[in-house]
């Protein structure tokens, strides 16, 4: 929330005054001071009501909803009414800032609710073309080896973020452990991420596709995941690959990704980082910066009194 208003207040005072809005002229030499009166309520205002905050604006560029979504060049999302989605480079490395995460340009794009109202839930989509994902170890998934790996990733990645300033965190638990969906060709899984400012979950959706995954990731509060789950949901089910770039149109030929389901859970880069021996050159990718707080969220979102 800081952030934001710093934001705001900086735009603000780089804005020249409208021709309306002139300050009125000086007193004449010697002239008594006017007494101080306050302003004459608008028409129809009851004086005596508390003064009401006008609404905040978005201070990252963005388009609302109802409108298709652009995931770079390689999928879309129907973007709901009245809600927000970021697609421009520029608006989502400074939305990325804003919240404290490590920006890629693997992002394509973000989805938000409505400004009006408590929700303050985000979805981010990245894409990773590192080629077709076989699902051959689905059956194989070791749930206990897989947190043990996001956990030591996190741990490491913690190092970038206090060269930022910014609060360490730290993998708890699972909040859902790993499922794959054989039909839809989805992997899902959501752990529960803690610091000092608080705890969120955050659910993580993988769709893989011919030449690449793209990864959907909602952050939210464990109080709200339930409600807010069906929002990432109803994306998913808008989500579309480009005609020809689904999972089901791989042809004999093209690029295979060196990594399976497991490693994918584990960061996307872990097998083949284990192989060329330069595994910790690829925490920060297995960290993702997407174990955000949703405290984050409120630098944008929250116009609660006091904050």
């Amino acid at each position: 929330m800081v952030a934001t208003r710093a934001f705001l207040l900086a735009l603000a005072l780089s804005l020249p005054a409208r021709a309306d809005e002139a300050p009125p002229a000086a007193p004449l030499p010697g002239a008594p001071e006017a007494p101080a009166s306050a302003p004459a309520p608008a028409p129809g205002v009851d004086p005596a009501a508390p003064a009401v905050e006008p609404p905040q604006a978005f201070p990252v560029e963005h388009v609302v909803g109802p409108v298709t979504g652009k995931l770079g060049g390689e999928a879309t999302v129907s973007v709901p009414d009245k809600h927000l989605f970021i697609e421009q480079p520029s608006a989502l490395k400074q939305f990325f800032e804003i919240t404290q995460n490590v920006y890629d340009s693997s992002v394509k794009g973000i989805l938000l609710p409505p400004l009006a109202g408590d929700a303050q839930w985000w979805v981010v989509f990245q894409f990773q073309a590192d080629g077709y994902v076989k699902d051959e170890d689905k059956d194989d998934i070791d749930a206990d080896a897989i947190l043990e790996t996001l956990q030591k990733g996190t741990e490491a990645g913690n190092a970038s973020r206090r060269e930022r300033g910014w609060d360490e965190i730290k993998i708890t638990g699972w909040h859902t452990k790993p499922k794959y969906d054989q039909a839809t060709h989805n992997l899902e899984w959501a752990t529960i991420v803690e610091s000092k400012s608080g705890k969120s979950v955050n659910y993580e959706v993988r769709l893989l596709g011919r030449r690449g995954v793209m990864s959907a990731t909602l952050i939210d509060s464990p109080e709200a995941i339930a409600a807010t789950l069906p929002a990432l949901r109803a994306a998913i089910g808008s989500f579309t690959y480009v005609a020809g770039e689904d999972y089901g149109s791989y042809q004999e030929g093209d690029k295979v990704a060196e990594y399976t389901l497991a490693a994918l859970i584990g960061g996307g880069t872990l097998a083949l980082a284990a192989k060329t021996g330069i595994l910790q050159k690829f925490w920060k990718f297995i960290v993702a910066g997407f174990v955000a707080l949703a405290a984050g969220v409120k630098r944008l979102f929250s116009r609660k009194k006091g904050e």
